[in-house]
């Protein structure tokens, strides 16, 4: 699987450093700040848990894995094992959160290629944040399929669909940009933000192609019904559930056993 897309800034190695934070602290005053998309979808992916009996969260195509810190911090998290891991690893934030909650947080340090079976995310619930739409069209059968025998539960949570409501607020999203650096001026980093999100205001426009490609390269809930079908997955074991700016996914793979 290829992990460049021309959409997805924070994973090329030739955009600067001070620019890939900008995009990242952005993504977070998104998701975690102006909307609570990040923890609606960790308490979700608890409630989940809690339902089905799992003991182990694995974050895939985790990134910075938010929603892994996020679960870390929550009491009600308890014993559960939380696994980030990706397909290009982010070792420094890795160690950090293995560091910081021993025993709890284990992540995976190899690429993980989701078109194929992996051995090591089985018996978990498997959370996708943000990530699908990233995955070439041609391949989520094949990510879908993969997870078949992996006696799990897969949830999908995308925070944007392909609508013109979702387009108008991904073209809005240049205003996050020019906030950021206003909102966080207390935080380390203010001259960086100040030169990549004003005077050279390359990080805001960055965000707002990177959430108008994301909308479009969204399925819209047909669309992943018939992707679920065409990967083998049963109506009656998967469900779909759409509001107006964004998009959960969930199905089973549990075996009849449990």
């Amino acid at each position: 699987m290829r992990p460049y897309y021309l959409f997805e800034f924070c994973d090329v190695t030739w955009l600067p450093t001070g620019i890939r934070e900008c995009l990242y602290e952005m993504m977070e005053s998104c998701h975690s700040g102006i909307r609570s998309f990040n923890r609606t979808t960790s308490d979700a992916v608890l409630a989940t848990c809690r339902k089905f009996g799992l003991k182990t969260i694995v974050e895939v195509g985790a990134g910075r894995a938010p929603l892994t810190r996020l679960l870390a911090q929550s009491p009600e998290s308890g014993n559960l094992t939380l696994v980030p891991c990706d397909l290009v690893p982010n070792v420094a934030v890795y160690r950090s959160l293995e560091s910081q909650y021993p025993g709890k947080v284990r992540p995976i340090y190899d690429r993980i290629d989701l078109t194929q079976p992996q051995p090591l995310l089985r018996n978990s619930l498997i959370s996708f944040v943000g990530v699908m739409h990233h995955i070439p069209l041609e391949l989520r059968p094949a990510v879908i399929a993969s997870f078949k025998n992996s006696d799990s539960v897969i949830m999908v949570d995308e925070p944007l669909r392909r609508t013109w409501y979702s387009l108008i607020l991904a073209l809005l999203s240049v205003f996050v940009g020019l906030w950021v650096p206003i909102a966080r001026f207390r935080q380390p980093g203010k001259l960086r933000r100040f030169f990549w999100c004003w005077l050279v205001p390359v990080a805001p426009l960055c965000f707002t192609w990177d959430a108008i490609a994301s909308c479009l390269r969204q399925w819209n809930p047909d669309e992943w019904r018939n992707g679920l079908r065409l990967a083998g997955v049963a109506d009656d074991r998967s469900q779909v559930v759409a509001t107006s700016n964004s998009l959960s996914v969930q199905w089973s793979c549990l075996s009849a056993a449990r």
